[in-house]
């Protein structure tokens, strides 16, 4: 068994020039409208993150970290028999 991991969300976008796409997305500054998606707004069970983000917005950053996986759990079962070829040898006379 193994707890989740951590991870970051990212928003996929080289916003910083530097043709890394590995940048952090920030959080919206609304929440998520009950019928209609706002305007460069992701809605999801975590929160409401922007869809686009600048470099000179660093100030409402999603922390490191934010997110974590879920918990892993692996089981590993091994299964042998072994076989003989060839007869028995007997016992006693012939």
């Amino acid at each position: 068994m193994r707890s989740g991991q951590p991870y970051d969300i990212l928003s996929g976008v080289d916003v910083y020039g530097d043709t890394l796409t590995n940048a952090r997305t920030v959080f919206a500054s609304a929440s998520c409208p009950t019928v209609v998606r706002a305007a460069n707004t992701v809605c999801s069970p975590y929160g409401a993150f922007a869809a686009t983000s600048s470099a000179t917005n660093a100030a409402n950053l999603i922390p490191r970290n934010y997110l974590t996986m879920p918990g892993l759990v692996s089981v590993n079962l091994r299964l042998s028999s072994t076989f003989g070829f060839g007869g028995h040898p007997r016992k006693g006379g012939r």
